[in-house]
């Protein structure tokens, strides 16, 4: 994966950003912070990623995090804020709607996007939300994971680096974010 350093290319819409759900058993002592509005409130962990735009590249990986407790923004703003602030130059991600508080580093729909704009944004969107549907393939991913909220990072952080092999190795497509 390498770092955000490594996979700079000068461009300023670097990467899309956006949070990504996974069910858990309820961790012991119970705590609404493991709560996830995606599953009606039942417990899981939130993990944060960032895509290349104009590469398939899976270059940022945070979490678990919990979603009762830190919303995207929360969890943007305690290390990829950092990340790419520290980056040469003006660095910019695209996120939806829940990343609106920081427009220096992060671009979100308005009104005020030329067709162009929305529609290169729609389709970042779009293929973000693409990965993240692959990585609910995995059944550790998709059903109520058992063995801890350590592990699950494991098994998160594995699943994305199958994900990442399939797209490099020709065995799915990964559509462009440009046209």
């Amino acid at each position: 994966m390498g770092t955000l350093q490594d996979n700079d290319d000068g461009l300023v819409f670097m990467l899309s950003v956006d949070g990504t759900h996974c069910p858990i058993e309820e961790p012991r002592p119970f705590s609404t912070e493991w709560s996830s509005h995606k599953f009606g409130g039942k417990p899981a962990v939130n993990y944060e990623l960032g895509i290349l735009i104009h590469k398939p590249k899976l270059v940022w990986v945070n979490g678990p995090t919990r979603p009762g407790k830190h919303n995207d923004l929360a969890v943007f703003r305690q290390k990829l804020k950092q990340a790419l602030s520290a980056l040469p130059g003006t660095k910019k991600a695209i996120g939806d709607s829940g990343y609106r508080g920081e427009p220096e580093l992060i671009s979100t729909r308005n009104g005020l996007d030329s067709k162009e704009v929305t529609q290169f944004k729609d389709r970042t969107l779009a293929r973000h939300e693409n990965f993240n549907q692959r990585l609910k393939c995995f059944a550790c991913l998709c059903q109520p994971f058992r063995h801890g909220v350590d592990n699950h990072g494991y098994a998160f952080k594995a699943c994305c680096v199958l994900v990442m092999y399939e797209v490099e190795t020709g065995g799915t497509s990964f559509s462009d974010a440009y046209p």
